[in-house]
Parts: structure tokens; C-alpha cells; sequence
């Protein structure tokens, strides 16, 4: 993962050039290696710190996936197209991850706060319904 990382770093900044068909398939398994990468630290540090306040957090984004997916997928369409602001290509890597950062700050937030009256999301509970085809309470 380490070396990916080195040879993307070093392919972006034009300090060493590779075939195109070679640069995929390296940036490819890096891809892949790191997101194993992230799930093991993930699942390992839930096996170690089971109790952690961090996992509460996880949790609660987790229990409203869908919700927290399609406004995040709302607001950047708004954010970044022509049909709202279009500011695709205008915003650097460090304010996409400043913004990225406060978003899921945000998203912690509302998802607990709503959690703490609701046994679901709002989107999944109509998902829930809709797919148990009966009324099912949302208040706790």
C-alpha cells in the first residue's frame, strides 16, 4: 500500500512516467489494497475498543445510510452542477476537504440527534415500510 501510494504520488507529479495500461492496473490494486487497508483498521479497532465513543458515532451514520447518502448526493449536485452553483473544478483538494470533514461532523450530529426520538431514518423508515408493505411506528 505504501509503495501505491509512493508510485501514484510520484506518477502525478510527472516525476516518473509509466504505460498507461500498467498505471491502471497499479492504481487499481492500490485502490482495492486500500480500502481492505481501512476495513481491517476498522473491524480491529472495534474488536479492541468495542466500547469507544467513536463506534456510537459509526453506528448512528450507519442506522441512516440511506438518508445521510442521498442528501449528501443532493447537496453536492446542488453544490457542484450547473443547476446549482457549478463550482466543479473551482474548489481546491484542501477546501473539499475541509467541507468533507464539517459534512460528516454534520451528518454525526443529525444522525444521533435524530436517533435519539426515532428508531430509524426518514428514508429508511418509508424504505422499511414500503418493503414490509405495513405501518411501522417511527417514534421510540
Amino acid at each position: 500500500m505504501i509503495a501505491y501510494f509512493i508510485l501514484r504520488w510520484l506518477t502525478l507529479q510527472e516525476i516518473i512516467s509509466m504505460e498507461d495500461t500498467i498505471r491502471e492496473f497499479i492504481f487499481k490494486i492500490g485502490i482495492v489494497a486500500t480500502s481492505i487497508f481501512y476495513c481491517t483498521l476498522l473491524t480491529l479497532l472495534y474488536v479492541h475498543f468495542n466500547q469507544a465513543r467513536i463506534f456510537a458515532w459509526l453506528q448512528a451514520l450507519g442506522k441512516m445510510t440511506l438518508t445521510n447518502y442521498l442528501l449528501v448526493s443532493l447537496i453536492s449536485v446542488l453544490l457542484l452542477y450547473g443547476i446549482g452553483f457549478g463550482l466543479l473544478g473551482e474548489i481546491s483538494m484542501t477546501i473539499i476537504w475541509l467541507l468533507a470533514i464539517g459534512w460528516l461532523v454534520m451528518e454525526i450530529m443529525f444522525s444521533m440527534q435524530w436517533l435519539a426520538s426515532f428508531r430509524f431514518g426518514p428514508l429508511e423508515w418509508i424504505w422499511r415500510q414500503l418493503t414490509y408493505r405495513r405501518r411501522i411506528p417511527l417514534k421510540k
